[in-house]
């Protein structure tokens, strides 16, 4: 019997497949095409592999170790040029040793204490991530006030107008964030809600600790407002560089 498409060749005969009957003796014949697909099938698929890994670990920000809580992670990575780089339990943590890096961390300071005090992160959680050691009385007065807060349909979200870094070392920053908040909320339940915008300046005292930018002291004051610094006195921090490249995001 003879299997078409095979010539002479049949599962009968006794020749075998050594391609041209000239080869010199000892000549290593060339592996088949067929020889070489398991090999090439093999190598993609583990390159595909790799690849859906990579994306999906870039695309979620998610690692073995911050799905160790219960499968629940309480973690995610963030690729910002000055911090943060993690994200842990809606804290943004993890920023680079230098002005952008304190700017960074001062205005997320600002921000965690008022997420803090609407009771939608907690505070012990803003404390061991952004907090010092031994931080100074307005700091921990901030803290007293607002631990503990439960969460409501009230919003207060706080945006940073223009951030001055004062004075900068290797172990400690000083910096002025001028922001603008914003506040919808109602009086009591059934009550029409009311928005209010509010500005006011806080001025945060950074130390280097445990590698990273941790608040020592913050207090704040109301204003001013835009009306008020079309031309800032010569003691105001708006009149020293501000820092620009600001971007913002939620975390939930």
């Amino acid at each position: 019997m003879s299997a078409t498409g095979f010539g002479s060749l049949s599962p009968d005969s006794d020749q075998q497949m050594t391609g041209d009957s000239s080869m010199p003796a000892g000549a290593r014949r060339p592996r088949a095409m067929g020889e070489r697909l398991p090999l090439l099938w093999i190598a993609a698929i583990a390159a595909v592999t790799a690849i859906v890994l990579v994306v999906t670990a870039l695309v979620t920000g998610r690692t073995d170790h911050d799905n160790a809580n219960g499968g629940q992670p309480d973690r995610f990575s963030v690729r910002a040029a000055h911090g943060p780089t993690r994200v842990i339990d809606n804290v943004p943590v993890g920023y680079s040793h230098d002005q952008e890096g304190a700017a960074t961390a001062a205005v997320n300071v600002v921000q965690a204490l008022a997420q803090a005090g609407q009771g939608r992160i907690q505070m012990s959680t803003v404390v061991s991530a952004l907090v010092a050691t031994n931080p100074g009385p307005e700091l921990r007065k901030s803290v007293d006030i607002s631990d503990g807060r439960s969460n409501n349909d009230d919003v207060l979200t706080v945006l940073p107008a223009a951030v001055t870094v004062t004075s900068l070392t290797d172990t400690v920053a000083e910096v002025s964030v001028w922001t603008m908040g914003v506040s919808r909320a109602s009086i009591g339940p059934g009550d029409p809600v009311s928005v209010t915008t509010l500005w006011s300046t806080s001025a945060v005292s950074l130390v280097w600790q445990d590698g990273d930018w941790k608040a020592q002291e913050k207090s704040g004051r109301v204003g001013p407002t835009p009306d008020e610094v079309v031309a800032p006195n010569s003691g105001s921090p708006l009149t020293k560089p501000l820092l620009g490249g600001y971007y913002t995001f939620y975390v939930n």
